[in-house]
């Protein structure tokens, strides 16, 4: 059992983008595994846009940017390994170190990773971020609600489309059942 449990707990280290992280020569191992996880966390369950992987060799860490949706910014995420001792000093310093050239950003997300890749993300800015106003907030209400309300018209609609052509089908089965009915009444037999 235990055997395989660490067989599949190593196909990271078998996946092309660990590999690539490992080109990196960084020394901090547990940090790596978190960063291909998180990657693929992202990749495939959070279905960002973009993602890159950007090592940083002064703070012996990688991090990832990409777009949470097709249009949103580019944000920064830190994949940390739970049991990672972060303190105040630490969260300005990555918040100063990790950027890209030619890119600002206001804060970064840290994901924190426990051993069995359940995964919790933070945002933390430089400072106090300002509240969105409350015309924006009544946008996002707004726009949250006509998707709502579109995926029901959709639902709806589709369901009808189904029973339409369930009747269909059961009102074609049902003539074909009359028409043998006719030809056994007219010949006797089939």
């Amino acid at each position: 059992m235990l055997q395989q449990e660490n067989e599949a707990g190593s196909f990271i280290y078998q996946h092309p983008k660990y590999k690539e992280i490992e080109k990196y020569e960084l020394r901090n191992k547990e940090q790596l595994k978190a960063a291909s996880l998180v990657y693929l966390d992202l990749c495939e369950a959070k279905q960002w846009w973009n993602l890159d992987l950007h090592p940083c060799c002064e703070l012996d860490l990688v991090f990832i940017s990409g777009h949470a949706t097709r249009h949103t910014p580019r944000e920064l995420v830190l994949p940390l390994p739970r049991g990672c001792t972060v303190t105040p000093s630490d969260l300005q310093t990555y918040l100063h170190t990790l950027n890209l050239e030619s890119y600002h950003t206001s804060g970064i997300t840290m994901a924190i990773m426990d051993t069995d890749s359940t995964t919790v993300y933070y945002k933390i800015s430089d400072g106090l971020v300002p509240p969105a106003s409350p015309e924006t907030t009544e946008k996002k209400k707004l726009y949250h609600t006509e998707r709502i309300n579109k995926r029901r018209i959709d639902v709806i609609a589709s369901v009808n489309k189904y029973i339409e052509k369930k009747r269909r089908s059961d009102s074609s089965n049902e003539t074909e059942g009359s028409k043998t009915e006719h030809i056994i009444e007219t010949h006797g037999t089939l």
